[in-house]
Parts: structure tokens; C-alpha cells; sequence
């Protein structure tokens, strides 16, 4: 994991739960409450092919520009770049930077068309390893709003915002929506709320 994020969020979970605690429910209260001691084991990935990750892959780190071929894309702000699966980028993206409900609508095609792209240039990443390890990501995204919240001063407005909207989309729905919290070495498990995820459907 990123060097310096397992101990950041130990130390911001008091603060963060003085200023953002009423965001969550008991089960997501739960999860956060373990998480220090849990995070290095919940992100040790089943060996696989790795690569070079960004580790805070979110659309306000990226730029665009029109290109013969398509849209540019330049990534900023790699202070905190990392060498793991690369579903780490894929799930912080999908679940810090969609709305809730895009993400629902087209997560698993954007998977599948990782797992494709993959495939096209001979890397072979098994959809069901994908898949788990797309959750166990989401699941330890909920470090970023907590250290954000709890380790930063919130000077305006919008900083306030980008926390709460990072809540909300990734405790209050993606943990729930994938049953993200099976993944933590311990309970509880939490009820997804929808279910018809299936690893198959990544092609």
C-alpha cells in the first residue's frame, strides 16, 4: 500500500469521526475501528502480475486534451505512487471519481474492458482475481476520506465537500453495494445492498 497511508489513517480516525462520525452507520463505524490493525493484511494481493499504480488516480489529478487518436489523459500528483495489482488505480478511480450511480450503471464493463485491454497486450488478469481484487481496493479506499477528514485542516468549503462526497460514495454505497467488508480479516459482514455481481460477466 502507499507508504505512510496505514499510519496516517490510524492517527485521523478521532478527528475524522469529531467532524464526519455522524456520515456513517454502526457497520461502516465497525470497519474503520479495525482497519489499522487490519489494513496491511486486507491489501496484501493474491500474487499476479503488477505494475507501477498512481495511488490517488481521481479525475482532480487528471488533465485532458483532444488527440489524433482520441482523448490525452496526463496524470498529476504522484507522491504517493506505488508497485502493486493494478486494480488498485482501476478501483480508487471507479469509486473516488463516479458518481454512485454511474458506477453501478458501468463498473462491470469498465472491468471487463481493463481486463481486455490486459488481454491485448498478453497480460492475463483472471476475472474472479479482478474482481476480488477491485473490492479489496474499494474497501480500503475508505482510508483516503478518513485521513483527508481527520489528518488536514478543511479551510473552505470545498474541501468539506470532497470529503463528504467520498463518503458517500465509497462507505455509505460501494463497500455495501460489492460486500466489500467480507474481504476484512475479520467481521462484520456487511449486507450488500444489490446484488447480480457475478466475475463472470468481466468476460
Amino acid at each position: 500500500m502507499p507508504q505512510g497511508v496505514q499510519h496516517g489513517r490510524a492517527t485521523a480516525w478521532e478527528p475524522f469521526l469529531a467532524g464526519f462520525g455522524d456520515h456513517l452507520d454502526n457497520d461502516i463505524r465497525s470497519i474503520g475501528e479495525r482497519f489499522p490493525a487490519a489494513a496491511e493484511e486486507m491489501m496484501s494481493f493474491r500474487s499476479g502480475p503488477t505494475t507501477l499504480c498512481h495511488g490517488d488516480f481521481r479525475l482532480d489529478n487528471l488533465f485532458f486534451r483532444p488527440g489524433d487518436g482520441g482523448p490525452e489523459v496526463t496524470a498529476i500528483d504522484w507522491q504517493i505512487c506505488v508497485r502493486t495489482a493494478g486494480a488498485y488505480d482501476v478501483g480508487y478511480f471507479i469509486s473516488q471519481s463516479l458518481t454512485i450511480e454511474d458506477r453501478r450503471a458501468h463498473e462491470q464493463h469498465l472491468l471487463a474492458l481493463y481486463r481486455t485491454c490486459l488481454a491485448d497486450e498478453g497480460i492475463n488478469y483472471p476475472a474472479d482475481q479482478l474482481f476480488e481484487d477491485y473490492r479489496r481496493t474499494v474497501l480500503f479506499c475508505l482510508c483516503y476520506p478518513v485521513q483527508s477528514g481527520g489528518s488536514f485542516e478543511l479551510v473552505n468549503d470545498r474541501a468539506v465537500q470532497l470529503v463528504t462526497d467520498m463518503l458517500a460514495r465509497v462507505s455509505i454505497t460501494a463497500i455495501r453495494d460489492l460486500d466489500a467488508g467480507e474481504l476484512m480479516p475479520w467481521g462484520p459482514w456487511l449486507q450488500p445492498l444489490r446484488t447480480g455481481w457475478n466475475p463472470g460477466t468481466l468476460g
